[in-house]
């Protein structure tokens, strides 16, 4: 029905909004101006500083508790910015880094401790290995200069272990936080046995190039665009 898809075309923001070629190269104008990027990069900031708990993590929205999940988010976000070169280097980034990376860190012990604690047939053998574990991994091999306390190195060497040994088990985006995470960290077999599984589940094809076919879902660690961006990432 050609009517209904340009009736549905003429109802989009975008196309309401930008009607003229001029009105679209002045947006995008806009998008790329220093001064609008430098002030959208220093409000951020300051709302991140604003909202970050006491002890070092983020809520999701400013007054609710703090959680492991949105700060690790976070964490990873500076460290692609540090590997492009575009972080601020300034003392307020860097002590929020430094709280972030000291919470999860802590967090990530008390998931350990909480975990022998609860199992009674706890055995350091079988596959406990969770997605925030994963994501933990993931974020914190982006500040390797930042040491981790002696006091959780137990704790690190058993999720550690657990994504050597269990990370077929896990699903695209956990598998390519794996990869990158144990890479960073100065690994190589299991690195380079996730790219070569990678490789060999990919569909390519001249329109779409290489990608996966993804299990869909609602959870984090199942959004596809994401996925695929790790991917690139991974590769």
């Amino acid at each position: 029905n050609q009517d209904l898809k340009m009736l549905l075309l003429e109802e989009t923001p975008w196309v309401l909004q930008g009607k003229d070629e001029s009105e679209r190269k002045k947006r995008i104008a806009l998008l790329f101006d220093l001064n609008t990027m430098g002030n959208n990069l220093e409000t951020a900031l300051r709302k991140l500083e604003k909202a970050q708990s006491g002890n070092g993590g983020w809520p999701w929205f400013p007054g609710m508790p703090e959680n492991r999940y949105i700060t690790q988010y976070i964490l990873a976000g500076f460290g692609h910015l540090a590997a492009l070169g575009v972080t601020p280097s300034d003392e307020r980034t860097n002590r929020m880094i430094r709280r972030a990376v000291e919470f999860i860190d802590a967090r990530m012990n008390e998931d350990y401790l909480d975990l022998k604690s609860r199992e009674r047939s706890f055995d350091a053998k079988k596959d406990y290995l969770d997605q925030l574990a994963v994501q933990y991994l993931y974020a914190r091999s982006y500040f390797l200069t930042q040491e981790i306390p002696d006091r959780y190195d137990e704790a690190v060497t058993f999720w550690r272990e657990q994504s050597r040994k269990w990370w077929a088990r896990r699903g695209h985006m956990s598998q390519g936080q794996i990869a990158l995470a144990l890479h960073r960290m100065g690994e190589r077999d299991v690195p380079q046995a996730v790219v070569r599984s990678l490789k060999e589940r990919s569909l390519q094809n001249d329109e779409m190039g290489m990608y996966w076919k993804y299990d869909g879902g609602w959870y984090w660690y199942q959004a596809p665009i994401e996925t695929q961006a790790l991917m690139v990432e991974v590769f």
